[in-house]
């Protein structure tokens, strides 16, 4: 009996083996696209500024949204403004 004992025990443990694997994750595509500048050059009138006060501001909220989104890919909490 005690030689049964013996085996089972000697039998019975098993070995783990844990493999890791770097994955890379990679947001889509549309989230990587280059933030376009809508005004190479400097207004020449006032009136022009501020008509352009617009396209400006369109621009820097499209290239945040892509930021925000970028993040929340990841998992990073967002903060809206």
């Amino acid at each position: 009996m005690c030689l049964f004992l013996t085996l089972s025990i000697g039998c019975t443990t098993t070995e783990y083996i844990t493999e890791y694997k770097d994955r890379l994750v990679i947001p889509p595509a549309a989230y990587l696209t280059q933030c376009d500048q809508p005004f190479y050059e400097p207004p020449k009138t006032y009136g022009e500024a501020v008509t352009r006060d617009p396209v400006w501001f369109s621009a820097w909220r499209t290239c945040a949204d892509q930021l925000d989104l970028i993040r929340r890919f990841y998992g990073f909490d967002v903060t809206p403004l």
